[in-house]
């Protein structure tokens, strides 16, 4: 089921990708962040409208595949892979 959808195509910070796996909080509050865990443990934070964050994870239902932009970003002084995210579907 797809929840949230936004053009797919290739942007300035390079090629559209998908990724699979299981929604994650790393942080303290207030400055949790939500990310997706591959299978081979690879940490992907998601990059989204905070109002869709929210709802992602309050609707989070197990497997998750993620498409979007991979980029290296700061999260809290350290280099992170992140995803601009375009859509998600739930896996079942």
């Amino acid at each position: 089921m797809l929840l949230f959808a936004g053009p797919i195509f290739p942007d300035d910070q390079g090629m559209v990708k998908s990724w699979e796996g299981d929604l994650q909080l790393f942080g303290s509050e207030p400055f949790t962040h939500l990310a997706l865990v591959t299978d081979n443990r690879e940490r992907w934070y998601l990059e989204m409208e905070e109002q869709e964050l929210r709802r992602l994870w309050r609707d989070n239902r197990g497997r998750i595949r993620i498409t979007g932009t991979p980029v290296t970003k700061e999260i809290q002084g350290h280099e992170e892979n992140v995803i601009i995210v375009k859509k998600y579907e739930w896996l079942e």
